[in-house]
């Protein structure tokens, strides 16, 4: 398992991606954390929904307590400040 460490978040490589076949990364948030005081605050709780040029639906769902975000680039879900990032 190969460990990226940034300023604002750490990377934990499980499956690295490669060509035709899906990496596994586990992001832990060090940085810009989502401290209890937010937790409640109107921006925190989103839910978006759209199709992209390709007919594929894209979705960001982001509460205090769950995170689930699908774009062209892959999956993450999980807490805000803790998720697992499926690469394709």
């Amino acid at each position: 398992m190969e460990v990226f460490r940034h300023s604002t978040h750490t990377a934990y490589a499980i499956r690295p991606w490669k060509v035709g076949r899906r990496g596994l990364i586990v992001i832990r948030e060090t940085g810009n954390r989502l401290a209890a005081r937010d937790l409640w605050n109107v921006r925190n709780f989103r839910f978006w929904v759209w199709p992209s040029r390709f007919y594929r639906w894209h979705w960001f769902i982001r509460l205090p307590f769950f995170f689930f975000s699908r774009d062209n680039c892959g999956m993450k879900i999980g807490h805000p400040n803790l998720y697992l990032w499926v690469i394709r």
